[in-house]
């Protein structure tokens, strides 16, 4: 009976709730209501159907609730900091004219405000439309005064202790902000207005999308019944509450706030350059001790989705939750540990070399002091090391942000043509003195701009050469590509260069951003290319590639890291793949060569040959190409884009032939001079 099989699913849903298997909780409190609500249809007395309907709403209840656990825990109750902390913030940066000149006028328009007769208020965000609408908002009663909540914007230096969240889904901006707050010079770069406003006005510097802006908000903050901040929480400080919502103002309403990750958040607070590193990597202890050697910040994303929630808060970690990476240890032995500090400074990791572990007992007491510099193995501050295998089963990701003290910063708009064929854009660089070069491609996330936002596949190449750059310096293949200059095609902002250049003086550069998907879709849209630079660019002006010469790039890019898809004993047809690019070159004499690629099921998939989103489901549709190239030609064969997030495809194929007497022949058709035309081998040797 589906009563006996409800009452079955309910009792495994208590017990799986009772062990902290939140998911298989919901999962069993989700099938029981629906069984109930079968029974609850076909009951004819109606006082026991009410009854049962009780019970299938309380369990649909239970299972809302386990569903809206996305974000970590309410933390323990915190230590509250001493009222008045002393500032010891060293400024390490030297303030850009960009900054110096943003900061101004910050304070300048603030200065106005606090002139008029009556406190400030955001006519513009404001009200119900400013919360939005999901989870967290429905708490929302009002809005009350910050300085209501407290009578410091800072409280001494910014601290981690300061963030605290409340019934937002923000962890990803919160727990990211928290951990910047280690750099205190990086928060008080964001809120530029420092000072308690007397009329209740302030002003943050944030990037999106590579672009800086100031964000003007008034001191209203949304409350829950009780009088206290719904959302960011405000104890000494206001300053995270403030942030937040500058945040929230950017991208429309606090709501979509809800989800991110460490990349978007860290990027949008510092404007810097960031990169994912799997936990899974290998060599992931030899990055991390490089990028902390580098002074970078590092965010650890604790979670993953093959170990159940529950596992989690077992050994003292929050999952969905970010960390900060402190310190990477070597022992004697040559074994490597990882010390990090839970920004809530409440809660630990509880397995091996945890604060009262066994295994601080098999050191020498000089490397145990070593490592409890400050005292974190004394007592509970949040702060817990961790060997790097336990740290790889419960962390999925870190956050590396290029953190480059006093590197100039230069930022482009790059407006992508609506067509393939038509030119790109791209930057040269002229150096007169040696230079140490950081290059990132920024574009907008979909967060605020709605489900059906396409990301670009965002690819940026950067060559060398030692002559003015032209279109027949990159055809020929006279410019070269630069070392660690390719990046990986991802519609993941940022897209970031794999390492650093050294740019040598009297060389040439040319910085050559690329994407297909939105071309091929004809959509107008425009990336941000930011250079970050040891020394100034003091020679820096735009190219217009056409399509010959951007294909002689891909193709540069290809032959430098592609695979080889033909056979190595083949000397005459070599075929070539690079992250959907392919690339084909007939180095026969006198024969044509023939090449089909077969797409085979694809999904999410656009193809720049066939014009927009492959959807193998259509009836008659094929998504082959085919091409038959001269003797002595090569040919960019076809670049595949994802349209929406990853993509995937199956059973690709590639087949050859080599035939005399043929002719030049493409299917679908390629236009002369464009970006897949078949173009000489000699003018490229």
């Amino acid at each position: 009976m589906s009563l006996d099989r409800a009452i079955a699913l309910a009792q495994a849903a208590v017990a799986a709730d009772r062990k902290g298997d939140r998911s298989a909780a919901k999962d069993c409190f989700v099938e029981a209501a629906s069984q109930l609500l079968a029974v609850v249809k076909a009951e004819p007395d109606r006082t026991k159907a009410a009854k049962l309907a009780q019970r299938m709403e309380s369990y649909v209840a239970r299972a809302e609730q386990l569903a809206a656990v996305s974000k970590p825990p309410p933390p323990p109750p915190k230590r509250q900091p001493p009222r008045a902390r002393a500032s010891t913030t060293a400024n390490y940066f030297s303030a850009d004219a960009a900054f110096r000149r943003d900061v101004e006028t910050a304070r300048q328009a603030c200065r106005a405000i606090e002139r008029q007769a009556s406190d400030y208020a955001d006519a513009g965000f404001g009200g119900r439309r400013a919360l939005g609408r999901g989870k967290g908002t429905e708490a929302v009663v009002g809005w009350r005064r910050a300085r209501e909540l407290a009578d410091k914007v800072f409280d001494g230096d910014p601290s981690p202790r300061d963030v605290d969240q409340g019934a937002l889904g923000d962890c990803w901006l919160l727990s990211s902000l928290s951990v910047l707050a280690h750099f205190p010079e990086l928060v008080r770069r964001v809120l530029v207005t420092p000072d308690l406003s007397a009329r209740g006005v302030y002003a943050c510097r944030l990037c999106r999308a590579g672009e800086w802006r100031v964000v003007y908000v008034d001191e209203l903050l949304p409350v829950r019944r009780d009088g206290r901040a719904a959302f960011c929480q405000v104890a000494t400080a206001l300053w995270p509450a403030l942030v937040e919502k500058a945040c929230a103002k950017i991208f429309g309403c606090y709501s979509a706030l809800d989800q991110g990750n460490a990349a978007e958040a860290l990027g949008l607070l510092t404007g810097l350059p960031t990169d994912v590193v799997p936990c899974h990597r290998p060599g992931l202890c030899e990055t991390l001790e490089r990028a902390h050697g580098a002074g970078f910040v590092l965010s650890a994303s604790c979670g993953r989705d093959d170990v159940p929630e529950g596992a989690f808060e077992r050994v003292g970690l929050l999952s969905a939750h970010e960390y900060a990476i402190l310190r990477i240890a070597a022992l004697p032995d040559g074994r490597r540990l990882i010390q990090l500090r839970n920004p809530w400074a409440r809660g630990e990791w509880r397995g091996a070399w945890s604060r009262h572990a066994p295994e601080w007992r098999s050191l020498p007491a000089s490397v145990v002091a070593a490592c409890n510099r400050r005292g974190s193995l004394d007592r509970d501050d949040g702060v817990f090391w961790m060997e790097p295998g336990d740290f790889a089963r419960h962390f999925r990701e870190v956050t590396v942000c290029r953190l480059r003290r006093n590197f100039a910063q230069a930022r482009w708009p790059v407006d992508t043509p609506k067509s393939l064929d038509a030119p790109a854009a791209a930057f040269e660089i002229c150096c007169t003195r040696d230079t140490t070069l950081d290059a990132a491609l920024l574009q907008r996330t979909g967060r605020g701009l709605g489900p059906h936002h396409v990301m670009g596949d965002a690819l940026l190449l950067i060559f060398e050469s030692d002559r003015d750059f032209s279109r027949a310096s990159l055809v020929d293949g006279r410019a070269t590509l630069a070392r660690a200059a390719v990046t990986q095609r991802s519609t993941l902002p940022p897209v970031a260069a794999p390492g650093v250049l050294e740019l040598r003086a009297g060389r040439r550069y040319a910085a050559v951003p690329l994407c297909f998907n939105w071309r091929c879709l004809g959509l107008a849209r425009q990336l941000t290319a930011v250079l970050y630079s040891s020394r100034e660019l003091e020679d820096v002006r735009a190219l217009g590639l056409t399509a010959d010469a951007v294909a002689a790039c891909l193709r540069a890019a290809i032959l430098d890291g592609g695979a080889l898809l033909s056979s190595k004993q083949d000397a005459s047809t070599k075929i070539y793949e690079l992250d959907g690019l392919f690339l084909a070159e007939n180095h026969a004499r006198d024969a044509h060569v023939t090449v089909k690629l077969g797409l085979g099921r694809a999904e999410n998939l656009i193809s720049s040959r066939h014009g927009g989103v492959i959807d193998p489901s259509k009836p008659g549709s094929t998504y082959n190409v085919e091409d038959t190239l001269p003797a002595k030609t090569w040919q960019l064969l076809l670049v595949r884009s994802p349209f929406k997030g990853s993509w995937a495809i199956e059973n690709t194929s590639v087949r050859w032939s080599v035939a005399a007497g043929a002719r030049e022949r493409h299917l679908p058709p390629v236009a002369p001079g464009g970006l897949h035309a078949c173009y000489a081998l000699a003018a490229a040797a």
